[in-house]
């Protein structure tokens, strides 16, 4: 069975994109193998997270390391984001917590919420070093520089 869906998926995918063509989606390929890059030719470093959509713009939200070769004492992760108009050109906006306590924080998972009008963002937290594990809720209008509502469990005010 595995054998005869991994021949299929070639052609699943061509019929996809071409069923898509006629409706007026655009069908894009992400590959693995290559790394993307954003509008200033750097790698995008933004792992962990989820992307959302909202009027027309997309939201990448995750992990940022900067130049290491990944999480280690020199190099822990804070949350950023990349916005796109197309999920293939993407540029960097910046880290999204604002006024942060220093720390580490990962896994951001974000979603808009349509009757709020707000994006929301939902977070571990380590803001004691190593291991203190904890969450963290922040809120955004812009979808780009979000306030901390509760860290570790306390309500920021």
């Amino acid at each position: 069975m595995v054998m005869i869906l991994q021949r299929l998926s070639p052609f699943l995918v061509l019929a996809c994109c071409f069923l898509a063509s006629q409706i007026g989606v655009r069908c894009i390929t992400i590959s693995n193998s290559l790394p993307r890059v954003d509008t200033d030719g750097n790698i995008v470093d933004c792992h962990s997270g989820n992307i959302v959509q909202h009027n027309g713009t997309f939201y990448m939200y995750g992990e940022r390391y900067g130049n290491s070769t990944g999480f280690n004492e020199n190099s822990v992760p804070t949350l950023h984001v990349y916005t796109s108009p197309d999920m293939v050109t993407w540029t960097y906006k910046g880290p999204i917590l604002k006024d942060a306590p220093t720390g580490t924080y990962f896994t951001p998972w974000v979603v808009f919420n349509e009757k709020t009008q707000m994006f929301v963002a939902w977070f571990n937290a380590y803001p004691n070093g190593c291991c203190s594990g904890n969450f963290g809720v922040a809120q955004s209008k812009d979808g780009l520089i979000f306030d901390i509502v509760t860290l570790n469990e306390t309500p920021v005010y």
